[in-house]
């Protein structure tokens, strides 16, 4: 599985290539726009096609799943902080209302801890982060990844060089950002990372 996020900053025809992202075949993409208004985000949706809203999970104005058939709603780590006591009946009315929850860690006890709680967690960074300069990989303890129960995706810097590392160190996805909109052409990105991932499980497969 590959998942996109949504760059923070307005991107030309971003709407265009969200659109064509998903007719290319991507599953989920994270629509983080922290410093969007319910409105801006709301107008972005909007924008792309009917079909492909329910494979959208949106970081910011949960209050948008009252609008649209939205695959469901990220925490992030102030607000999964912030909500610690109320937290699991907030998940659970989510879940029971037919929505996805996810949340991101940096830390992999910690994730092994509260992951039940929620349909699939990120972990970062793993390697350097394109987007954000300074922003270093973390020495994790990669066998650690077999303790999890539910959905591990990795994130931080990943690439069409380095994607395949992620599945060997035991991850079930990659979360893209800067190898898709700091690329020249999003689309053309988008399809060599998802070569790479397909020419891998294909590798794996002949294997077994």
């Amino acid at each position: 599985m590959i998942i996109v996020f949504t760059a923070e900053q307005r991107i030309y025809q971003e709407d265009k290539i969200i659109n064509h992202l998903f007719e290319e075949g991507l599953e989920v993409l994270h629509l983080r726009k922290p410093n969007y208004s319910f409105s801006e985000c709301k107008h972005l949706i909007n924008a792309i096609a009917p079909e492909f809203h329910n494979r959208i999970m949106v970081h910011q104005h949960h209050g948008l799943t009252e609008l649209f058939d939205l695959k469901g709603v990220h925490f992030k780590e102030v607000f999964r902080k912030h909500l610690s006591f109320s937290m699991p009946n907030y998940i659970e009315f989510m879940q029971e209302n037919g929505f996805e929850v996810s949340t991101g860690f940096h830390c992999i006890y910690e994730l092994i801890e509260k992951e039940e709680l929620f349909d699939y967690t990120f972990l970062s960074p793993i390697f350097n982060s394109i987007s954000k300069m300074g922003y270093k990989s973390k020495a994790f303890d990669f066998k650690n990844l077999e303790k999890a129960q539910k959905r591990i995706i990795a994130l931080g810097g990943i690439n069409k060089f380095n994607i395949s590392e992620i599945f060997e160190k035991g991850f079930d996805g990659a979360a893209v950002l800067g190898a898709i909109w700091k690329n020249d052409n999003p689309i053309k990105a988008y399809n060599e990372l998802r070569s790479a991932n397909n020419n891998l499980c294909a590798l794996n497969n002949t294997a077994i």
